[in-house]
């Protein structure tokens, strides 16, 4: 008997360099109220390569041995769950997304997953 082991990834998978905030619940910001820890979207294009525009449906998916849940947007997802999400992506333009921890006072490590299925 063996194993063996495999890794896929889509050609159309975005992945962020790590993220270091501070372990508070809510979105932190600058003075002149822009989040300091945001997922940013620039245009994104849909498979007949007009721009996507308006809302998207997405699932967040925290993985289950993360230190503390994870909130995007507003919401949020504890280790090992996954949540409904919809981001606005207005007429087409960049957005940024506010990104931070669920919970206060934890330290330590959560990778998550963003899914747009496909883009309307």
């Amino acid at each position: 008997m063996y194993t063996v082991e495999f890794n896929y990834l889509p050609n159309n998978l975005v992945r962020l360099e790590n993220l270091k905030t501070i372990s508070v619940s809510t979105a932190l910001k600058t003075s002149d109220n822009t989040p300091l820890a945001v997922l940013y979207a620039s245009q994104l294009r849909k498979k007949d390569g007009s721009i996507a525009t308006g809302k998207q449906d997405a699932i967040l998916t925290v993985r289950k041995d993360a230190a503390f849940g994870v909130t995007v947007n507003g919401v949020s997802a504890a280790p090992g769950e996954s949540k409904n999400v919809q981001l606005d992506l207005g007429l087409g333009d960049s957005r940024s997304f506010p990104i931070f921890p669920s919970i206060s006072g934890v330290s330590g490590t959560s990778e998550f997953m963003l899914n747009i299925e496909e883009l309307k």
